[in-house]
């Protein structure tokens, strides 16, 4: 078989190989969750097919024919070389579909709210819910002004678990603020909305932090 032939096989080995790569780490979130079951069907039907014509190239590129199989192997090599390449754009387009929580973050919020005092609007986003990277941030705004802050809540939970994201009542919410006598502190109470143990929070909104104060169990 001719060494431009082969190369050329080479390469469509490589890239569908990639591309299959490419969905496991897509619908893995890069490993940060397990594969939902649309996730587990595509990577079947797109999957198997693509090992077989592997593991068909792999031995077909590996094993010595003689000159009068020669027009046959390159005959079933060009069909495998188109079928792999064909295989490519769905794996791709599969991976794009895939991208949130990965590339970036899947944003789950709540509606947005007042301080009792007037002074802040705020909302609490949940970040790749579910995941292993997951990330429970308090979004505070000041009415008086254009400032904004994200504050990272160290909210205790387990990541294998997923949050509830039910809204409930019209005035629901996973979290509920209220001014303390400290200036710019706030405490910040979890509801039983989010679905897990109650926790209070103390908010320094001019540091930009967050200290857990208490846990219901």
């Amino acid at each position: 078989m001719k060494r431009w032939f082969k190369s050329l096989w080479w390469i469509a080995i490589a890239l569908n190989f990639g591309s299959n790569l490419l969905v496991i780490v897509a619908t893995t979130a890069n490993f940060q969750r397990s594969m939902d079951l649309e996730s587990r069907f595509m990577l079947v039907i797109i999957g198997i097919p693509s090992l077989i014509l592997l593991i068909m190239s792999v031995g077909g590129l590996l094993t010595q024919s003689s000159k009068d199989a020669l027009l046959a192997k390159y005959i079933a090599a060009t069909i495998i070389i188109v079928f792999l390449v064909a295989l490519i754009p769905t794996n791709v387009r599969v991976a794009q579909s895939q991208a949130e929580g990965w590339l970036y973050d899947y944003v789950s919020s709540d509606p947005l709210k007042l301080t009792a005092d007037g002074k802040y609007e705020y909302r609490m986003d949940l970040l790749n819910n579910s995941q292993r990277n997951h990330k429970e941030v308090l979004y505070i705004k000041e009415r008086a002004g254009t400032e904004e802050k994200h504050i990272r809540l160290p909210i205790h939970k387990d990541s294998s678990k997923s949050y509830s994201l039910g809204s409930g009542r019209g005035d629901w919410g996973w979290a509920r603020m209220k001014a303390t006598t400290e200036p710019d502190q706030y405490e910040l109470t979890t509801t039983e909305y989010l679905d897990v143990p109650i926790q209070t929070f103390k908010i320094n909104i001019r540091e930009g932090t967050a200290e857990l104060i208490s846990v219901e169990q």
